[in-house]
């Protein structure tokens, strides 16, 4: 089981994210339809834990599209979302962050 908790409100809501065995192993701001400041943390990387948090999000809070900030040399992140089926939009926020979308669908026909 995996649990997502709201801990704060800031321009959005700020969430804790536990895997399976319930350690708190990361956190994301939601933002409307914006995903920003995601974190695993160190030593929960490399075992899945983003990939499921980012699924959770789209069971969780379902939405025709999401928004994500990717640090430009964050290449492992950025395999990530692309895989999870996010698009390199061109856009570049202050130099240093790329924009990321996904049109994702809630019923397939």
């Amino acid at each position: 089981m995996i649990e997502i908790s709201e801990i704060q409100d800031y321009e959005g809501k700020l969430y804790s994210y536990y895997d399976d065995q319930l350690n708190f192993t990361g956190e994301f701001l939601l933002c409307g339809k914006e995903i920003t400041n995601v974190e695993i943390f160190l030593e929960f990387r490399g075992k899945g834990n983003g990939k499921k948090m980012i699924e959770e999000i789209f069971n969780r809070f379902p939405s025709v599209e999401y928004v994500l900030k990717v640090h430009f040399d964050n290449e492992i992140a950025q395999k990530l979302y692309k895989n999870l089926g996010f698009k390199y939009t061109g856009e570049v926020d202050l130099g240093m962050f790329y924009w990321m979308k996904i049109a994702f669908p809630l019923i397939q026909l």
